[in-house]
């Protein structure tokens, strides 16, 4: 079976590369869907953090966009 693998792999039919090409796809499909997912939590901490710099426990700490953070 890996011998008949390999022959498909060095001599390519067009559905044998058809079928690769596809498995790729999709295998760079799902990273860019779990990617889109690390981004939204990572927005979705950054907002969180965002409201707690601007809350009254850290009213020693502002956030500003013109001055940065300023203790």
């Amino acid at each position: 079976m890996f011998e008949e693998f390999l022959t498909k792999l060095l001599n390519p039919s067009i559905s044998f590369l058809a079928i690769y090409v596809s498995v790729i796809v999709v295998i760079a499909y799902i990273g860019l869907f779990f990617q889109f997912f690390k981004i939204k939590n990572l927005k979705q901490e950054n907002e969180i953090l965002k409201h707690q710099l601007n809350s009254q426990a850290h009213s020693n700490i502002s956030l500003s966009k013109d001055e940065g953070i300023i203790s």
